[in-house]
């Protein structure tokens, strides 16, 4: 039958009820210890292997033993010869009844339906195949077991590239040929088949819809699959003409048109459901009242609501005058009106950078007024306001790359002078750079580091001297700023030319402390890169202030010196 009324299960019973009777009647008796092989019942149909279910017990047989076995205590050769030819006759005439009209609608299908089938069913299970090289790389034997555990766990046909029908599919591409695959892969189908049946029967379109592909997908040209294809294009087809129906009723008038543009895409002969449903839509449509309808309209114009929500926007209820009557003035203007708002909210858009939105809200603004004022603008804005943001980003690329240029030389130039300066001997000069408090300045919070009294986190850095004047350097020994005692401090401003670009970098600075505890004599030692933050670092020390230094009971000026580092947080 159409939903799985299997036959070959029965003429399976009755092929091995006779075929045990008659090897009992033939068979000589065998000593007790002896054990008959187990028997198995060919296959009916050549598209199925499944393994035929045990005979039942014949009267008289002793409970647990084997079919033939030499224990029976009633034998008589007479009864069961009458048996036999009772139970073969009644197998012939199940046959004939259950299994013979289908075996003869099988073999009346002719090449022309098959290939219409495997066309069908290949064309509607499309969404459905998986993609070649969806599976592991696995071998033949390891997909073939994990195609059983797929289908002893019930994922016959879902999740999608991990179910029974696809894993065998798989196995018999790795192992082309292997009766036993072949023979599991053709049960699955009918398994399938069974399932998708019964989704029908339940109205479950989606399962029955993914069921159908995944066999369309493993045996194209499977005969059942055209007739159960036809049955859930028929219940899709009674669903989308219900909703269509539900939406007129409510008068969610775009809602019905979908559900009938839904309809119209299934492959079904008779549309005529269809296109009653249709002309019902534009029946109703026709009913409304123009003036209640460009009533309600303009108030959703006056609301906001243009486009949105469905059903019940200022855009629905002009179409559905102009539905009606092509040429009402007032539904016109109103879809100008609503043309210009959707420019003018563009603008918005295109102000925030949100070019997408932007560019929707001009295309539906076309659709409704091509002439509409200001359409052309905008869309000159909105290409010039993308062309600028394209040119921003290449410029902040450009600028970054040149600061991962700039770090990178002056790393280089760091290890050069490193080498230079072990290979020589030359001496150089420590400096403590110390962080300032979170809170003690605004070059602090963006990443400034600068000294810091002896309670903070303090620590030495060296200041590349000029190879000139070794001698005078060695003569000049320079206070670290950790040895004094901070009166006043200002921050570092951090370039903001430094900071488009994302550098950052150090100054050696080497100062004076007068006596009075100001700072004077202040010279740059060394700065990296260039002099991008050596005016930043020079305008903070100017105003920097310590306790004055005593020596010997006497106020002295000393020299000191700091590197300030510039890095962006």
């Amino acid at each position: 039958g159409a939903f799985g009324s299997d036959d070959s299960s029965f003429t399976e019973t009755m092929t091995g009820l006779v075929s045990n009777l008659g090897k009992v009647l033939t068979k000589k008796r065998e000593k007790p210890a002896d054990k008959v092989p187990e028997q198995r019942i060919e296959p009916v149909i050549a598209s199925r292997r499944d393994t035929a279910p045990a005979p039942a017990a014949l009267p008289g047989s002793v409970p647990g033993s084997a079919a033939g076995h030499s224990g029976w205590s009633f034998f008589k050769p007479k009864i069961f010869g009458g048996a036999a030819a009772t139970v073969l006759i009644l197998a012939l005439g199940g046959y004939f009844v259950f299994g013979g009209s289908d075996e003869s609608s099988r073999g009346r299908t002719t090449a022309a339906q098959q290939r219409t089938a495997a066309e069908t069913g290949t064309e509607r299970a499309g969404s459905e195949r998986p993609a070649a090289g969806g599976l592991s790389q696995a071998s033949g034997q390891e997909l073939l077991d994990e195609a059983r555990l797929a289908r002893q766990a019930g994922q016959i046909y879902n999740p999608p590239g991990s179910n029974a029908i696809e894993l065998y599919m798989a196995a018999l591409s790795a192992m082309p040929g292997n009766a036993m695959a072949s023979a599991e892969l053709a049960a699955v189908v009918d398994e399938a088949l069974r399932m998708a049946e019964s989704a029908l029967l339940e109205r479950r379109a989606s399962d029955a819809a993914a069921a159908l592909g995944r066999v369309a997908f493993a045996d194209a040209g499977n005969t059942r699959l055209p007739f159960l294809f036809a049955q859930l294009s028929q219940m899709q087809l009674r669903e989308y003409v219900d909703a269509g129906r539900a939406a007129l009723r409510d008068s969610r008038f775009e809602d019905a048109a979908n559900a009938i543009a839904a309809a119209r895409s299934l492959d079904v002969a008779d549309k005529s459901e269809i296109e009653a449903l249709a002309q019902e839509l534009a029946t109703a449509r026709s009913e409304e009242r123009v003036d209640d309808v460009l009533a309600r309209a303009a108030q959703r114009l006056e609301q906001g609501s243009l486009i949105t929500p469905a059903n019940d926007n200022a855009r629905y209820f002009y179409d559905l005058v102009l539905s009606t009557d092509p040429g009402n003035i007032l539904a016109q203007q109103g879809l100008s009106a609503i043309a210009s708002k959707l420019v003018l909210q563009a603008r918005t858009e295109i102000d925030s950078s949100r070019f997408n939105p932007a560019a929707q809200l001009l295309e539906e603004a076309a659709r409704l007024d091509p002439s509409s004022a200001g359409l052309a603008d905008a869309n000159q804005a909105l290409a010039a306001a993308r062309e600028r943001a394209l040119d921003q980003q290449r410029t902040r690329d450009a600028e970054r790359a040149a600061g991962q240029k700039a770090e990178e030389q002056r790393l280089a130039n760091e290890r050069a002078e490193a080498e230079r300066r072990a290979s020589v001997g030359s001496e150089q000069q420590t400096l403590a750079a110390t962080v300032p408090d979170a809170g003690e300045s605004t070059a602090a919070a963006a990443g400034v580091e600068a000294d810091g009294d002896n309670d903070d986190n303090n620590s030495e850095s060296n200041v590349v001297s000029d190879p000139g004047n070794d001698a005078t350097a060695r003569q000049d020994t320079l206070l670290a700023i950790s040895e004094l005692t901070r009166v006043k401090y200002v921050a570092p401003k951090y370039p903001r030319l430094a900071e488009r670009r994302n550098l950052s970098g150090w100054v050696d600075v080497a100062f004076t402390v007068k006596a009075d505890g100001t700072t004077g004599s202040i010279e740059v030692r060394a700065a990296d890169p260039g002099d991008m933050f050596v005016n930043a670092a020079l305008r903070a020390v100017e105003d920097w202030e310590f306790e004055p230094i005593v020596e010997n009971g006497q106020v002295v000026e000393r020299q000191a010196g700091v590197r300030l580092m510039f890095a962006l947080e």
